[in-house]
């Protein structure tokens, strides 16, 4: 079996979602990580345990939130599900490095978005 398998027969959307973005809000949404979102706008499709944001467009399985998410590959996204999730995945290289790393980039691109919408609100 492969970690794809693994992970997408061992989790759901759901428990990812918590996970990583929180609780979801009384009518099952959650605010997207990918956007300023002030309205839950991301829910599961509960068939095909798949999430889909309604503001934004970003979509996809609990492998396609993690790689957005953590902005890593799909190798990396099943390291770290594997790790955070306990499902006994051998890592090959050092997740914790890998996910730093993404974190901070995301963060730098995050603060970088807000800065160019602070400066065209300014000029408005």
């Amino acid at each position: 079996m492969s970690w794809i398998e693994i992970v997408r027969n061992s989790l759901k959307m759901e428990d990812v979602l918590q996970r990583y973005i929180g609780q979801p809000n009384r009518m099952h949404k959650y605010l997207c990580p990918f956007h300023q979102d002030k309205h839950p706008s991301l829910s599961i499709n509960p068939k095909t345990d798949r999430s889909n944001c309604f503001a934004c467009g970003a979509k996809g399985d609990l492998i396609d939130f993690v790689q957005m998410h953590f902005n890593t590959t799909q190798r990396g996204a099943l390291e770290i599900l594997g790790r955070d999730f306990n499902l006994g995945l051998e890592n090959s290289r050092d997740t914790a490095e890998t996910v730093r790393k993404a974190k901070e980039a995301r963060e730098r691109e995050q603060k970088k978005q807000e800065e160019i919408k602070r400066r065209i609100n300014a000029q408005l």
